[in-house]
């Protein structure tokens, strides 16, 4: 890897300065051993008569025969899937199948097997190579691929080149209209249709003319006719497509101007879309659609591509499984299936009968996708007939209302007779992201759920109903809130889950997975297979828990580099396999675990988070859990084995280890009570923000200080040395500090109050809930998956606390003090010498400003000419002055952390030019009011008498002696 990001500039040094350094690294070396690697490795892809020349930027052969295929992209460039399928084309149209396929933009890696096309997480190295077996293929499966890779090259080219014309009339409508991308993309689709269904008329003999062209759209507007329009009607009436374009929306005509409609036609008329091969449309209209999702108002329909294959990888479809997304939106969960199956069936031993005959049952049969919100199921049915069809089983319903969804499915049938039913138990696979937060109180939905009483949450109706549709030994996986896996009034659902499913893996997302869809939930992929009684198989067993801190995406949309979701898919298919040998706990008794092996395998030890967003058990881990005893829940964090660790050291200690609610007062610990009103002045009001960790902040509310607010907010009434926890909040559960103020003060309903009883050490106890000991006791019980995430009065009186002997609790007070005092002087330290850092820099670029305008090097310090220096005529003014400069440094530089902005201002600059008269009153200023003085002072004296790695109070007291050396300080 180059040393900065900034070293590259081109695929060219992607490849001299990444790739070939990565691959000696991984064992090969060019002309070593069996080895050798050939650089613009030419690949040719024939398809009809039409033939192409191509070259793989790196090809590595070991013992002759082509192992890795290596891709090297633009360092600006972020790698997408056409590039995947660019490289692994490579890897198959070689003589001999390369097993490995990588794509390199200099500081990111994706590697894939090219046979399966599943990602893994690093390169091979070149003994792993040898150790692996060719894999066994069939002459027809080998076919297949090659064939299956040249259709793909050639419709790459072809998908840019569609896409690029897609976003040209996106952004004609946009710009002519002003429309949001939501309704740019409704009025682009009905075009886009409308060409699709004239192109199938022409193409059936219905028609000798092509309408949708430039000069007929003119000629038919002098008679009067918008034919554009005219085409639309008769799409949406077509046979074909009137079930498509059914809902009220999409009976409307094209909203657009003429002046637009032209330009689109203009654009696309050219474009055979009716002979543009499904690969082409497919991944044209997905970048589509990702882009429109991105540029907002689509986002609540859209899961992020990786999740949705990660989620795909899961549960393994195969050919013949029926698969349903009872929330389908856009359809992407059903549109990766069946490009997953349909690889499948391609390049099978299936004979070429054999294989049609499984694509049609695919595209017409298997899939089944529901979603109550009209657009999302008509873009969910435009996406699946792009990709081949399949739309017939896509309904716009209410996925719980089984009655609705019957009569959809009978309608449908009168027009498809092959359209699928949808019946609990009958499906193979459930892939679903369900819409959180919402209620339903309908009779008529929850009269069919075990767990609806006179309303329930939609996700838990919706789990129950996926449970439900799954056939025995079905797999579901499912995204979830995190909440479900936790709070307590979920333990019924938690309850139906265990008994009907077997767990297998609960995966924790990252809170901002979904936040392009306006939701910051903290969610989780849960994945079970429904149990069946004559299947062993099926029984509950292991449960492999990970977490994700990235996932490929940004909270925007934006692709990014991070994604570890590769890495938790290839630990899970090694824990399926039963090769398991990473971080493993076993239940013993009394809530506890015993943890067989605490480390991950060598290499792949996930650390904490680059930023630590939440919390000390929101790590990037994964560990398994053998034969768990589920009682309650079974939320990743709950389960984390830093608690357990922590619990067994607890266990061990030859001290009494109690309960926080007996070291308090009788009735605590208690959570606050918010006033009901609030006022300029009166009582403090202490939120979470107030509780900062640090020491209690009093910028905060007040509410007016009377006998009823007081009588009110009696238990929220807080007293000197009273312990204060916060218990609301994503990231801010946990904070602990003590009150220490006279004042009477409120703490509101997400702060948690601790009155410990007389004799209890404070000081102790506050120390000991801020360690790790504490905290992580405290986030393995935080309840709730959104911004209502909180902490349990019981589980906070619950936290074990170890109680020494009174002088071994004020031994480790004053040790904590003391080694905080020496990090804030460290850190201070720190601070002082990046300052120093900045003011040598900023003197640089001063000097070089001033020899570009050919001033004197004595003269290089000279202030603003709006601040006259003073001489030695006008002494008695130097103090006044100095005030004066201060003064108006210090109020003009209050709000700023720019050292530079601070040393160069025009009074800071005049204070140094009053010279060595001015250093008594610097001295004093630096003893009485600290602050960034000591660069002023080096700059007058040329004298620096800190030692190096001082701290910054280290180098004040320096400076201080210097000056009573001098005289120049009393």
């Amino acid at each position: 890897m180059a040393e900065t990001i900034g070293d590259l500039y081109s695929e060219l040094d992607v490849q001299t300065k990444v790739v070939v350094p990565s691959l000696a690294a991984a064992g090969y070396r060019d002309a070593t051993r069996d080895i050798k690697i050939s650089y613009q490795h030419p690949i040719t892809a024939q398809q009809g008569r039409e033939t192409r020349k191509i070259f793989a930027d790196v090809v590595v052969h070991v013992n002759g025969r082509p192992v890795i295929v290596v891709d090297s992209k633009s360092p600006r460039q972020y790698l997408s899937d056409n590039d995947r399928e660019q490289v692994i084309s490579y890897a198959r149209l070689l003589g001999d199948i390369a097993p490995y396929a990588a794509l390199c933009n200099g500081h990111a890696w994706r590697v894939y097997d090219s046979i399966s096309k599943q990602q893994l997480v690093r390169l091979p190295t070149y003994a792993e190579v040898k150790r692996k077996q060719e894999p066994h293929l069939s002459h027809g499966q080998r076919t297949s691929l090659v064939h299956q890779a040249t259709r793909t090259l050639f419709s790459i080219e072809s998908a840019r080149e569609l896409s690029r014309l897609m976003h040209r009339c996106h952004d004609v409508i946009r710009n002519l209209k002003g429309y949001d991308p939501t309704k740019a993309f409704d009025e682009l689709s009905k075009i886009l249709f409308a060409k699709m269904y004239e192109e199938r008329e022409i193409d059936d003999g219905r028609r000798s003319e092509n309408r949708f062209t430039t000069l007929v759209v003119e000629r038919m507007r002098k008679d009067g006719v918008e034919i554009i329009q005219s085409l639309w009607r008769d799409t949406v009436k077509s046979d074909r497509y009137k079930e498509v374009f059914s809902d009220e929306d999409s009976q409307d005509e094209i909203n657009l101007p003429p002046e637009a409609i032209d330009k689109i036609v203009a654009i696309i008329e050219d474009k055979s879309l009716g002979k543009t091969n499904l690969d082409v449309k497919g991944i044209a209209f997905e970048e589509f659609l990702s882009a429109t999702y991105r540029g907002g108002g689509l986002g609540q329909y859209f899961t992020p591509r990786e999740v949705v294959n990660f989620m795909v990888d899961l549960v393994s479809p195969r050919i013949g499984d029926k698969t349903i997304d009872p929330s389908c939106g856009s359809g992407g969960f059903l549109i990766r299936v069946y490009d997953t199956v349909r690889e499948m069936i391609a390049t099978s031993d299936l004979s070429d009968k054999e294989k049609k005959i499984r694509e049609r049952e695919l595209a017409n049969t298997s899939l089944v996708g529901i979603d109550w919100e009209p657009r999302a199921a008509r873009t969910c049915k435009m996406n699946m007939i792009i990709h081949g069809d399949g739309h017939a089983g896509v309904y716009q319903g209410n996925a719980l209302d089984l009655s609705e969804i019957e009569t959809k499915v009978k309608h449908r049938q009168k027009f498809y007779p092959n359209a699928p039913d949808i019946e609990e138990g009958a499906f193979d696979i459930v892939l679903t992201n369900p819409p959180f937060g919402a209620k339903d109180d309908q009779p008529n939905i929850l009269r069919h759920s075990s767990l609806g009483r006179k309303s329930q949450k939609r996700e838990v109706l919706l789990i129950e109903r996926c449970i439900r549709l799954l056939r025995p030994g079905g797999r579901m996986a499912i995204v979830i809130p995190e909440g479900i896996l936790s709070n307590k009034l979920d333990h019924r659902i938690r309850e139906y889950i265990r008994v009907e499913c077997a767990i297998r893996a609960v995966i924790r997302l990252p809170q901002d997975a979904f936040k392009m869809s306006e939701g910051a939930a903290c969610t989780t992929i849960l994945y079970v297979v429904k149990k069946d009684p004559s299947d062993h198989t099926t029984e509950q067993g292991d449960i492999f828990f990970a977490r994700a801190e990235y996932v490929g995406i940004s909270p925007s949309g934006s692709p990014i580099d991070q994604n570890d979701l590769p890495a938790i898919r290839e630990q899970f298919q090694r824990f399926m396999r039963g090769k398991w040998d990473g971080i493993e706990l076993k239940p013993t008794e009394n809530d506890r675990m015993r943890i067989v092996r605490s480390q991950p395998p060598s290499g792949e030890d996930w650390l904490e988070p680059e930023v630590n967003r939440t919390s000390l058990l929101y790590d990037r881990l994964s560990f398994v859990i053998r034969s768990p005893k589920i009682v309650n829940r079974f939320s990743y964090t709950y389960n984390h084995p830093k608690y357990y660790q922590l619990m067994n050291v607890l266990d061990g200690m030859p001290v009494e280890v109690t309960s926080l609610q007996s070291l308090c007062e009788e009735g605590y610990p208690i959570r606050g009570k918010t006033p009901k009103q609030q006022s300029n002045d009166g009582i403090p009001i202490l939120k979470v923000r107030n509780v900062t960790g640090n020491g209690i902040s009093m910028k905060t509310d007040f509410a007016p200080d009377s006998e009823t607010v007081r009588e009110d907010c009696k238990r929220g009434m807080v007293r000197k040395g009273d312990l204060l926890i916060t218990s609301t909040g994503e990231g801010t559960i946990g904070r602990v500090d003590s009150y220490l103020f006279d004042d009477a003060a409120i703490v509101d309903g997400h702060v948690t109050i601790c009155r410990l009883r007389e004799g209890i050490n404070r000081q102790y106890v506050e120390e000991f809930l801020k360690s790790e000991y504490g905290q992580i006791q405290m986030l393995r019980h935080v309840l709730g998956s959104t911004g209502q995430t909180e902490l349990l009065n019981h589980d906070i009186g619950a936290l074990r606390i170890p109680m020494p002997a009174p002088e071994v609790q004020n031994a480790i007070v004053d040790d904590l003090k003391g080694a905080r005092s020496r990090g804030e002087e460290l850190s201070s330290g720190a601070k002082y010498l990046r300052d120093r850092s900045a003011a040598i820099i900023a003197s640089a670029r001063t000097r070089m400003i001033s020899r570009l305008n050919g001033e004197d090097q004595e003269n290089l310090d000279a202030p603003d000419p709006k601040l006259s220096p003073a001489s030695e005529s006008d002494g008695d003014d130097i103090p006044k002055r100095f005030r004066v400069y201060a003064e108006a440094w210090r109020g003009q530089t209050r709000h700023t952390s720019s050292l530079t902005k601070m040393i160069t201002h025009p009074a800071y600059k005049a204070i140094i030019a009053m010279g060595t008269p001015a250093l008594p009153l610097l001295l004093a200023e630096l003893r009485d009011r600290p602050d960034h003085w000591l660069i002023a002072l080096n700059r007058i004296t040329g004298e620096d008498p800190a030692l190096p790695g001082s701290s910054f109070t280290q180098a004040i007291e320096a400076w201080l002696d210097w000056g009573r050396r001098k005289g120049l300080l009393k």
